[in-house]
């Protein structure tokens, strides 16, 4: 029996595992995900490097209060301001050969040990250009008399947001044949973290004509990321969802 709060979700994407892995890290398919869902702005603050030797960075979102939290639930909230933390793990056995997979922990300095999210990432290759994305873990709220009522708008968001999930990919992949048309394959990863060390193909990959020639983020809080004349559009209708069910999709 299926302990409270677990669930998962996956979708079927139509670009290539390996490259997916690799640029859904970048700023520029972090941008197309905080337009598309308006979940606020999704940044990469800090990185270091486990005791196993596995790469660990920290995604925060920021989310705007009020375009949020239901307002029948702003009354009752004992804070204004919305921040999630997603604690990533990019150990080199569960990214070596496929599936690909990422442990993920998200933290709220708001809510503390009231909310605890354990989550599984894994991509699978289905074709040489097609991939399903799964999700799967345990969500717990453990605030009085809303607790359930939070697990389950966050387990509805993330169903709600997989079944989107693959158009907002086909507008990323129409973005970069765009990029790798105008000899700017760079910018599919720039903004990425230095993540996959260890990992001879995605090592490969980033010392490849592929990455930008401008330095990567490297474990700082960034600065001012240059602007793309071009930035991919999901073309698909936009609607806020509940940020800690896609911050790290």
């Amino acid at each position: 029996m299926k302990e409270k709060g677990f669930f998962v979700v996956s979708a079927d994407l139509p670009l290539n595992a390996e490259r997916y892995i690799l640029e859904r890290d970048s700023k520029a398919f972090r941008d197309l995900l905080s337009r598309t869902l308006k979940i606020g702005t999704m940044e990469f603050v800090e990185a270091w490097t486990s005791p196993e030797g596995s790469q660990v960075v920290r995604l925060v979102t920021s989310p705007d209060f009020g375009a949020w939290v239901p307002k029948a639930l702003q009354s009752q909230a004992s804070f204004q301001k919305l921040e999630f933390h997603d604690i990533i793990e990019y150990a080199p056995s569960d990214l070596a050969r496929p599936p690909y997979s990422l442990s993920v922990c998200t933290e709220s300095p708001m809510l503390g040990h009231k909310l605890d999210i354990r989550l599984r990432l894994t991509v699978a290759p289905t074709g040489p250009d097609a991939c399903r994305q799964t999700l799967e873990g345990r969500i717990r709220v453990g605030i009085f008399g809303l607790g359930r009522i939070v697990e389950g708008i966050v387990k509805d968001q993330l169903a709600a947001t997989y079944r989107r999930l693959p158009s907002i990919v086909g507008a990323w992949c129409t973005y970069r044949q765009k990029c790798l048309a105008a000899g700017e394959g760079w910018r599919l990863l720039a903004g990425r973290p230095q993540v996959g060390m260890g990992v001879p193909w995605m090592e490969a990959a980033s010392d490849s004509g592929q990455t930008s020639p401008r330095p990567t983020w490297e474990g700082r809080r960034p600065g001012p990321t240059p602007a793309t004349p071009s930035t991919p559009d999901a073309s698909v209708h936009s609607a806020s969802v509940t940020p800690a069910a896609t911050e790290y999709m």
